[in-house]
């Protein structure tokens, strides 16, 4: 009985479909492990927030404040741009969240690569403390 080599043998559509599923199963397998949940984003833009307060310094002590900051990043988390907006018409207060977005730089890498995102909307705020 004589047998063809393997390398010469017919393949089923079926043996080419589970070989192509075989092949891609790696990628697959990391695409599914590597999804940025809502939780692992909300703490890498909580982590940005923090870095920025770090660095903030608020020109009035007595004063409460809520901004969206607008952040661009390059992929090293270097900031390139800030952008600033809900904030009032106080240009010293948007002046000092500006600078400290830029201070922060670089910002924190996210625990999950797939939570980067180079543009990053968070909210920089103080709140006024109530007399007592």
């Amino acid at each position: 009985m004589s047998h063809a080599p393997l390398r010469d043998a017919p393949m089923s559509r079926t043996s080419l479909v589970v070989l192509g599923l075989l092949l891609l199963s790696p990628i697959l397998a990391a695409e599914s492990v590597s999804v940025c949940t809502k939780a692992e984003r909300e703490e890498y833009f909580d982590s940005i927030e923090r870095k920025i307060h770090e660095s903030w310094r608020v020109p009035y002590d007595n004063r409460g404040i809520s901004c969206k900051v607008l952040i661009k990043q390059d992929w090293r988390g270097e900031v390139r741009d800030v952008g600033i907006a809900l904030c009032g018409e106080d240009p010293v207060m948007q002046r000092s969240i500006i600078n400290a977005a830029y201070r922060a730089s670089p910002m924190p890498m996210p625990g999950n690569k797939t939570c980067f995102t180079e543009s990053v909307i968070v909210t920089i705020e103080i709140r006024t403390q109530a007399s007592a």
